[in-house]
């Protein structure tokens, strides 16, 4: 046996391994929140805006977007208030995209980064319409 693997086997024994790894392990499974608010311009109101947490993946060599859930298997997603305002809790660590729609309007994305901690965002839409 050599001199690596006995060590890794001393501090599996010794619980040092888990005190090492617990942190990485722990940081995959932090959650954190997005908010913010959508604001808009020529009189478009800002209430109704479905927004959600979204992943793209490939299938079959086309690219699909797929709403991310919690730990339940909640959909993260939400829909604006009178005032534009939003919240979403439960977003896992990591780059994800925030997708915003309301009908008559194209889907938009903007890429978020979840590594630090909760964030904030401010979305300013010249939104056109679907034709």
């Amino acid at each position: 046996m050599s001199v690596l693997s006995i060590f890794l086997l001393a501090l599996l024994g010794t619980g040092i391994w888990f005190a090492v790894w617990k942190p990485l392990l722990a940081r995959r499974e932090e959650r954190y929140s997005v908010s913010g608010r959508i604001s808009t311009h020529r009189g478009l109101d800002p209430s109704g805006f479905r927004i959600w947490i979204a992943a793209m993946s490939t299938t079959g060599g086309s690219l699909e977007m797929e709403t991310l859930g919690d730990e339940q298997g909640k959909a993260l997603e939400t829909v604006t208030d009178s005032q534009g305002n939003f919240a979403i809790s439960e977003v896992p660590a990591g780059v994800h995209w925030l997708a915003f729609k309301k009908k008559g309007l194209n889907t938009r994305m903007r890429l978020i980064n979840m590594e630090s901690g909760n964030i904030t965002v401010e979305l300013k839409l010249d939104m056109k319409i679907k034709s």
